[in-house]
């Protein structure tokens, strides 16, 4: 084999890996960004919320993003060894978020997650996060909007 071939050859190769490694890095590459005061996320911060359909809250081993222990709008009683429930919420019930984050990855974009933390019934405190969607009128609500719907509906 002729030496020149070689070269372009090893030459070629050199330039796929560095191609691969590229694409690999830039799928890996996240970020995470502090988006407590701005619109919509800062009007659910610091405030009592009001739940309207019950929810848990998961530990599931390294999940989160932000945290292991994530709220969702499902009524589950997991204890299984990577994912159990740890509380649950009622409809009445509140929770108060302190912060919102985002986060950033190139391939899910950017995802928004309000932050809170609770404690358990066993005394432990835990901070858990919440996948914030568009709407979430249909799961929960503030204290003045409860309070404005229950006056409707007398």
């Amino acid at each position: 084999m002729n030496i020149n071939i070689k070269y372009i050859l090893i030459s070629v190769i050199i330039f796929v890996l560095l191609i691969f490694i590229g694409f690999i890095s830039m799928l890996a590459y996240s970020s995470r960004t502090d988006v407590s005061k701005e619109d919509p996320y800062a009007q659910y911060l610091n405030r009592p919320i009001v739940i309207k359909n019950i929810c848990t809250i998961h530990w599931q081993k390294n999940s989160g993003r932000f945290s292991d222990h994530s709220l969702t709008q499902e009524d589950t009683n997991y204890d299984e060894e990577n994912i159990k429930s740890v509380k649950k919420y009622y409809p009445g019930d509140t929770i108060t978020f302190y912060g919102a984050k985002k986060f950033y990855s190139m391939h899910v974009s950017d995802t928004y997650y309000l932050l809170g933390n609770t404690k358990l019934k066993n005394g432990d405190k835990i901070e858990f996060e919440y996948y914030y969607g568009n709407n979430m009128n249909h799961v929960w609500e503030t204290t003045e909007e409860f309070i404005e719907r229950k006056k409707i509906a007398k």
